[in-house]
């Protein structure tokens, strides 16, 4: 017989040990409160805009921790035939005098409030997209026929409260052309 804390844990990875669908458009999330958050704001954003979704398939992962990451190897070869993921990392404390806004630099420009929370992350300076206090905390990487783009900042909940920034910046990340992408 399982345990309570067993069963909990089958409950929480079931969900993203399925497929990834197959749809020109989906976003990946996890039970937390700030993953949900995260996807109901690109929800919004793809609901508003999902006529003028150009191109390769985009898969969204709002948020993601350590179950999402069970669904790398899927991802990564659907990148490779020429998908656009956005890995919405979720982000980390960081505590500095500067650590108020994201820099982005691609692509386009904004200023994005990170309320002291981000995942830094080791890039090329060409792959890198943002950057707070000096560090690098977003990335893209050209893979096989795709795009791989990782923010360290979490947008979905900017999104979900109509920052005007956050909003400019995910409709470029969403209508980039795949050539421009690196």
């Amino acid at each position: 017989m399982q345990s309570r804390r067993q069963l909990l844990q089958q409950a929480l990875v079931l969900p993203f040990a399925l497929p990834v669908p197959a749809s020109k458009c989906c976003i990946i999330s996890e039970p937390n409160c700030l993953s949900q958050e995260s996807a109901e704001g690109y929800r919004r954003l793809l609901q508003q805009n999902q006529s003028s979704i150009p191109g390769p398939d985009l898969i969204v992962v709002a948020g993601a921790g350590a179950l999402a990451r069970a669904r790398m190897p899927e991802l990564r070869g659907r990148v490779l035939r020429g998908a656009w993921v956005i890995w919405e990392s979720e982000p980390l404390s960081f505590q500095s005098a500067e650590a108020m806004y994201v820099r982005y630099n691609w692509p386009c420009t904004a200023m994005v409030r990170s309320f002291g929370r981000v995942q830094p992350v080791n890039c090329e300076p060409a792959e890198s997209v943002a950057d707070l206090a000096g560090k690098s905390v977003g990335m893209k990487r050209r893979m096989g026929k795709g795009c791989f783009v990782f923010l360290g900042s979490m947008l979905g909940p900017h999104l979900r409260a109509g920052d005007h920034e956050a909003l400019e910046l995910a409709k470029a990340l969403m209508h980039v052309r795949l050539s421009d992408a690196v």
